[in-house]
């Protein structure tokens, strides 16, 4: 099985496919980020862009998407803007 690692920022997102020992075995990037979100108002453009780049990258690997066993994702994808809002927590000194 295999992760793919979801990179999403203002502008660009990546995807990182990764194998069982963690290396990268592929690559994609789009130009499609939260700012496609701020300027149309609507998720759909970052949703649909976010679809294509993993479904190209996982094919360009000669990969199926049931090949991956999960995903991970950071950036921008989890602001306001973004696909799903998580709320961020103030790290406090022990």
């Amino acid at each position: 099985m295999h992760v793919a690692m979801i990179d999403c920022g203002t502008t660009n997102s990546r995807v990182y496919l990764l194998d069982e020992a963690l290396g990268v075995v592929a690559k994609g990037t789009k130009k499609v980020g939260v700012r496609d979100t701020a300027i149309s108002g609507s998720r759909r453009t970052l949703q649909e862009g976010l679809t294509q780049l993993l479904e190209h990258t996982v094919r360009d690997a000669g990969l199926r998407i049931g090949d991956i066993a999960c995903s991970i994702t950071s950036g921008m994808i989890t602001s306001e803007i973004g696909l799903l809002e998580i709320p961020h927590l103030t790290a406090q000194r022990a």
